[in-house]
């Protein structure tokens, strides 16, 4: 599962309207970040990663983006020796079987005896920073829809 998680910490003393404004603020941040998140995210063979990003309202004060696909925290941090430290070996048979290339049948069969793994390409990491660089740009649309 990945999660960002977008916390708004700091009171905003004006009444109603700064109360208004924070949910403002969080809610362009999360709909914001989900257009980061998928954009930075592999599309591999069917794209269903960058694909299954929601929204979680966390209460007053936290929004969450989720995406529980199984296999992108694999995909984010690296596999066999870029990810825990040792080739992929098979456990129940003699050799690994896969298709290279893309879907069953449409790229090029391979047997190997172990394979080394991917590298991870730290998606997640990239989509945080674009979303902390657009929060100035964000409190100013939320602060205009706000205040007028």
């Amino acid at each position: 599962m990945v999660k960002v998680h977008l916390e708004v910490k700091r009171q905003f003393r004006l009444g109603d309207k700064g109360e208004k404004f924070k949910k403002e603020l969080l809610d362009l941040l999360a709909s914001d970040g989900v257009l980061y998140m998928e954009a930075v995210t592999p599309r591999g063979f069917t794209g269903r990663g960058a694909k299954s990003y929601k929204v979680i309202n966390k209460g007053d004060n936290s929004r969450e983006i989720r995406n529980e696909v199984f296999y992108l925290p694999y995909v984010n941090d690296g596999t066999g020796i870029y990810g825990r430290g040792s080739p992929i070996v098979p456990k129940n048979a003699k050799v690994l079987h896969f298709w290279a290339g893309g879907a069953p049948h449409a790229g090029t069969e391979v047997f190997a005896k172990s394979v080394r793994g991917q590298p991870g390409q730290h998606f997640v990491e990239k989509g945080a920073r674009d979303i902390a660089n657009s929060v100035e740009k964000v409190a100013v649309v939320a602060a205009r829809r706000t205040f007028g």
